[in-house]
């Protein structure tokens, strides 16, 4: 039986976990510092995220609650390792439930510990105030963690034939629902804060530093063109792999909620207009999202279900049958 197994994976899976609680750990003290200033883990962090950029006043800036939605997308990341932890103790007739077939392979959880590992260390160089390098090591991240998505997505593509063979309707579900969702979710709130990251680099660091209403608008432009190329590539090229992921949408009108919370509404403000019809465009791209999805899930279904349907046998066609 030994030799059904994978060393390799069942490590990865395992470490993945161990790397998912440190970073969740550290997380937790930056949010902890923001609310309650105790030192969760004084070594990685001095005063937290939200109050070391506090010192750099931008006219648009994530709200402090936003710091909470780390802690969500880590609890959606935990789902999954969840899926793949129990996977490790399921058998099906063709051997371990995690290795027939590979649904998270190693590659996954390699990428993944790097994105993690490298948000941790974004984390406590922005505490420092090393923008610049922080934001390099913030795009590695998001890189790595688009990658570990990837490698889902195909390796989920090329082992869905299998599952519906063998009506594994559970792993299917827990795949797309679970693993593809968070995994996106967090590759998109990456990004985002990237693209804040970036304006607090053009703002502060650079040798020549832009005007602060030119480094809002740089980053709604970057939010924007991300948006915008997001849910054209989800909507076409890639929707056979990404059809039941609605998280990035959700991302996408939090943040901006987020950066219109702490603005004082106005007509003349070209950053509250510019940010206002992108929160408004968010909402409607989440609602297409879900309508487009229905629709193309009900109507593979209704296909599916056609292609199964057996023709009764004409009566000159049963004399071929076998006693």
């Amino acid at each position: 039986m030994l030799e059904e197994h994978s060393l390799g994976l069942i490590t990865a899976t395992l470490l993945s976990c161990v790397v998912f609680f440190f970073g969740f750990a550290v997380n937790l003290s930056n949010l902890a510092l923001l609310y309650t200033s105790s030192h969760f883990l004084p070594n990685f962090l001095r005063e937290g995220v939200a109050n070391a950029t506090s010192d750099y006043m931008l006219p648009i800036s994530p709200a402090n609650w936003s710091v909470a939605v780390w802690g969500v997308v880590y609890v959606c990341q935990w789902l999954w390792l969840v899926y793949a932890l129990t996977s490790l103790c399921r058998q099906t007739h063709a051997g371990p439930a995690y290795n027939n077939p590979k649904l998270l392979p190693v590659q996954v959880h390699f990428f993944f510990c790097l994105a993690i590992l490298e948000q941790v260390g974004w984390l406590v160089l922005v505490d420092r105030q090393y923008l610049t390098f922080a934001l390099l090591l913030l795009a590695l991240s998001t890189a790595c963690s688009l990658l570990s998505l990837g490698m889902s997505y195909y390796t989920f593509d090329s082992a869905l034939p299998i599952l519906q063979q063998e009506n594994r309707r559970f792993d299917i579900w827990a795949i797309r629902l679970c693993a593809h969702n968070s995994m996106a979710f967090l590759a998109v709130w990456l990004t985002l804060y990237m693209a804040f990251n970036f304006s607090l680099v053009l703002a502060f660091e650079v040798d020549t530093p832009v005007a602060l209403s030119t480094s809002a608008i740089v980053e709604l432009s970057c939010v924007a063109f991300l948006i915008f190329c997001y849910t054209l590539a989800d909507l076409t090229i890639f929707d056979k792999f990404s059809r039941y992921v609605l998280l990035p949408y959700v991302a996408f009108v939090v943040f901006l909620a987020s950066q219109i919370f702490n603005l004082e509404p106005s007509a003349h403000d070209p950053v509250f207009l510019m940010l206002s019809v992108m929160q408004a465009l968010s909402f409607l791209l989440l609602l297409l999202k879900v309508i487009v999805s229905a629709w193309r899930h009900v109507a593979r279904s209704n296909s599916e279900k056609r292609m199964v349907t057996v023709r009764p046998l004409a009566q000159d066609e049963q004399s071929y049958l076998l006693p």
